[in-house]
This record gives C-alpha cells, structure tokens and sequence, in this order.
C-alpha cells in the first residue's frame, strides 16, 4: 500500500521536524504555545481549523493550505501547481474509488487494446496509469505526464509496487512545453476543466495521435450535484468553487460542452459518448464537497468570497450532515467522449 500523510496531525509534526524542531516540546516552549493546545493538535485530537493552520503555517514556514489538506498545490516545496488545488491527494484517492470502474468499462469500448502506447495527461496519483500500463502489457507503454511532483512521486511508487516497468514519467506542464512523443491513444480524466484553453489543449492532445489514434476525455458537470436530504450549506460550497473556477478562466461544468468541443477541432471521425453519475453511501464516499470546501477555503478568504467565521461553519456543517446515515450523496455527472483521429 502506498502511505499518504493525509492527516492534518501527521503534516504538523512533519513541518515540525522538518523546520528543525525534534521534539513538540522544543517547537512549543520556542513559541510560547500551551503544550496541551499544540499536542492535541499534533495527535489530531483537536483537529485544525483555518485560524491554527494560519498561526502553525507562519510560524513553520509552510502553507497553511498544505497543513489543512496535503494538497501539493500548498506543498511547502512550492513546486510547479495547478491552478486551484488541484491534485490533493485524498481527493484523488476518492476520484479513483468512485470513477475508475466506469471509465475501464468506457476505456474498454473506447478501443484499448493490448500493445499500445498510451499517453496518460495529468496522470494525478497514477491509479489509471498502472492499470492503462498492466493492461496494454509488456508490448505497449504509458506516458505518465503531469506537472505535480508529489502525483508523479506516488505514481512511481504505485508502480514500483505493481511492478511496473512498461511506464515513463513526465513532469510537464502540458500545452505549454513541448511534449515530444507519439502515442496511439490519449487518455484525459478530469484534466480539461483545469485548463484556461480546453480546445486548445484537445487540440495539442490531437496532435500527438498517428491517423486513426484514439483520444478518451472525461469531465464532470459538477452542478449535477445533489444530496438528500438536500444540505444548503453543500449547495453554497459548490457556488463558491464554481465561481472560484471562473475567477481562474477555468469551466467545471465543462463536462457537458465535450463533445461540441471535440467536434469543433475537425480533426476526429467515429465519436462515442457515455455518461456516470455515481452515488456515495458511505462518509468518505460522502465527503467530496467537504474535501473541495477544506482545501479552498484560504482561497476563498483571500479572494473575499467568504469569511475565516463563514468556512469553519459551512465546513463543520457539511461534516455534520454527511455523517448521518440518511444522508445520500452522488458524485457530479461525468461526461466521457472518445474519438479517432481523421
């Protein structure tokens, strides 16, 4: 199994030793700080909130956003982000929970055949990269291309334990450098909504097929949403993320445009379109809105789309509410389209 620190506990004692602190009492008696405050932090017995991941941040010199989340786009090494945080870790986590058995079934029908080579763009924590790379076997290879270092890190140690050896890793920002590599189908899950040029970047994606290659996207319509009972304060956070997306250039609700957007570029023939809406029964399942609400909140308070008062209530409401077994909550409608190059 691959070990995530995805507990805010976990990431401060990390930050801690890592800043040079080797036991909680040096880092506490150092700032003054009540040793029964900082060490219910640091065990996550008192979980952090924004106000403490701030004062933990500034005093360790890491992002506060990093601390709350594990998201890389807070990672205190400051590497290559994408916009938003995209790419934190525990989300990914369950993206692959939720999506990968419906996007088999599509890459099935799509045409994956054995002996391909198979470029993978934003590859994430690589769960489809190592089934793409066992799939098409030891006669076919995976390009794994994203730009966060942390996904690539643990795309490469999935590997490493599958052992996977039909795989290369690429940290590239894609669109923007050159990619030089050939491959016979393009695979793109939950990448083109994080573009400010989606068609453009279809396009880039297009170019790197031989005729008749294949190009696999899917993206999610995500005010398609819903709970039940319905959770107002679930229906808010997605209003927020939304607008923070606009803010960025960026679409998530882009599933929905797909197609008319692969079609637009003229270069594909032998389209076919497929739909998932999945439902999560269990808190984790569950806990999508609150994951994107938790790792944008700091964002949302610098952009003044809400308050540090405001995001600790919406986030401990849709704690509390996801949390009931009667509560029933789905994943956005995703929207798969595939193709082949004319």
């Amino acid at each position: 199994m691959i070990k995530i620190v995805n507990h805010p506990g976990s990431r401060l004692k990390q930050a801690r030793i890592s800043a040079g602190y080797h036991t909680a009492k040096d880092f506490y008696d150092q700032f003054n700080i009540k040793s029964s405050t900082y060490s219910a932090h640091e065990s996550g017995r008192n979980p952090l909130n924004i106000k403490t991941a701030k004062m933990y941040g500034e005093l360790l010199r890491v992002s506060p956003g990093w601390l709350l989340t594990g998201g890389e786009e807070n990672h205190p090494e400051e590497l290559n982000k994408y916009v938003l945080h995209y790419g934190q870790v525990p989300r990914d986590v369950l993206l692959n929970k939720m999506l990968n058995e419906p996007t088999v079934n599509f890459l099935k029908t799509a045409g994956i055949q054995k002996g391909m080579s198979v470029a993978d763009l934003g590859c994430g924590t690589g769960s489809m990269s190592c089934w793409l790379a066992e799939y098409v076997g030891k006669t076919g290879f995976v390009y794994a291309v994203d730009k966060g270092f942390e996904q690539l890190s643990i795309t490469k140690k999935r590997a490493s334990e599958l052992n996977i050896t039909n795989m290369e890793y690429i940290r590239t920002e894609f669109g923007k450098q050159l990619l030089n590599i050939q491959a016979d189908f393009i695979y793109m899950r939950c990448f083109l909504h994080h573009q400010k040029k989606p068609i453009e970047t279809i396009k880039n994606a297009i170019n790197l097929l031989p005729k008749n290659g294949i190009i696999f996207c899917m993206e999610p319509i995500l005010n398609t949403f819903w709970t039940y009972p319905s959770i107002p304060e679930t229906e808010k956070a997605l209003n927020l993320y939304i607008t923070l997306g606009q803010n960025s250039g960026l679409d998530f609700n882009i599933g929905k445009k797909l197609y008319s957007y692969l079609l637009s570029t003229n270069l594909l023939h032998d389209f076919q379109i497929f739909t998932y809406h999945g439902l999560g029964k269990s808190k984790f399942e569950k806990s999508w809105v609150e994951m994107i609400t938790t790792e944008c909140a700091i964002k949302y308070i610098e952009e003044k789309l809400s308050t540090e008062k405001e995001m600790d209530k919406m986030i401990e409401k849709i704690s509390q509410h996801i949390d009931a077994e009667t509560t029933l909550a789905s994943l956005p409608e995703f929207i798969c389209v595939t193709a082949r190059k004319r």
